[in-house]
């Protein structure tokens, strides 16, 4: 076990314990541990910054700051000042992107002009050595390291003490992709390439959310499309990655339609999905089905997915209130 982790870890960047794990995950098996990367490693941080000066004038602020740990590099910065104390109640351990729209959202109304000190501060004093420190430190969990460093730099620019609130976390690469506003583009391999890697990916085994209300009937889902569903693959690498790759709302996935088959036997269709790199999932459905769209979740709870609009169920509701108070009064 020893050496295979050590070629796990020769052949990625993986420490130790991340390469156990992907060899955990692939029951022993190194290639398809190798597989495993981009859903163990992690290499990205994120900090979700709250701050206050002290004094009767006193300055409130948040930053987002995302970076790669292992490159030293800065991938998104983020930051508002506010003379509005209603700022300080923002939580911090909070989803990265509810707390970067939460910035956007009070740009519109304030700002002041140690915004730009602020993001001149981040992006000149800290190298790339000082974010690899940032992200051993949020590695360890080393809080007070973490904030003696943001000090540093927030100090000079205020010349007074500053209280600090910090949420901090670690990210594999899909989580930055579906739980951050950053962006990155990963450039397609080649059609021989691709074939040479799915035979090395893994498929979970899934069901499609059924949104009879709001929800897109398969025979007319296209290639492209984003759509619903659950991971029930009970293997502790399906688990494992279900977790990983599942909306923190209800606890489903989202897939992106590969490939699309109709098959005239059966009356069904084979819908091709990707949940992330390498990681992909296959659905046999029948056409007048209706599945849930991404951004339509809210219309997929178990009472949606039963089929029964919200009007009947509300006027169910009500009635049964009513039967309650004349047996009561009767």
């Amino acid at each position: 076990m020893d050496s295979k982790i050590q070629v796990i870890q020769e052949n990625s960047d993986l420490d130790e314990t991340e390469a156990e794990l992907a060899l955990d995950l692939a029951e022993g098996d190194i290639e398809e541990a190798l597989q495993m990367v981009d859903y163990v490693d992690k290499p990205f941080f994120a900090l979700h910054i709250k701050f206050e000066t002290e004094g009767s004038n006193k300055v409130y602020g948040l930053v987002n700051l995302i970076g790669n740990g292992k490159e030293g590099e800065i991938l998104r910065l983020n930051v508002i000042t506010t003379y509005k104390r209603e700022l300080w109640s923002i939580g911090v351990d909070i989803n990265n992107k509810v707390f970067d729209r939460t910035i956007e959202e009070v740009k519109e109304g304030s700002g002041t002009t140690y915004d730009k000190d602020i993001r001149n501060s981040f992006t000149d004093e800290l190298n790339s050595a000082q974010l690899f420190e940032l992200f051993t430190n949020v590695k360890e969990d080393c809080l007070p390291g973490i904030k003696g460093m943001i000090r540093d730099l927030l100090n000079p620019i205020f010349n007074k003490k500053i209280e600090l609130e910090i949420g901090t976390g670690l990210l594999t690469k899909t989580q930055l992709a579906r739980k951050t506003t950053v962006e990155f583009d990963d450039n397609k391999e080649d059609e021989e390439e691709e074939t040479e890697n799915m035979q090395l990916s893994i498929y979970l085994k899934s069901v499609p959310v059924i949104s009879a209300i709001k929800g897109c009937k398969v025979k007319e889902l296209e290639i492209g499309d984003e759509i619903l569903v659950r991971i029930i693959d009970e293997r502790e690498v399906g688990r494992y990655l279900a977790e990983l790759i599942s909306t923190e709302e209800k606890g489903v996935a989202v897939g992106k339609i590969t490939d699309i088959h109709f098959n005239e036997q059966s009356d069904r269709y084979t819908l091709m999905l990707e949940f992330g790199p390498k990681i992909y999932g296959k659905l046999l459905v029948k056409g007048e089905i209706k599945i849930a769209l991404r951004d339509k979740q809210e219309e997929t709870n178990i009472g949606f997915e039963l089929g029964f609009p919200i009007g009947l169920i509300l006027l169910f509701l009500l009635l049964v209130i009513i039967i309650i108070l004349l047996l009561l009064y009767i």
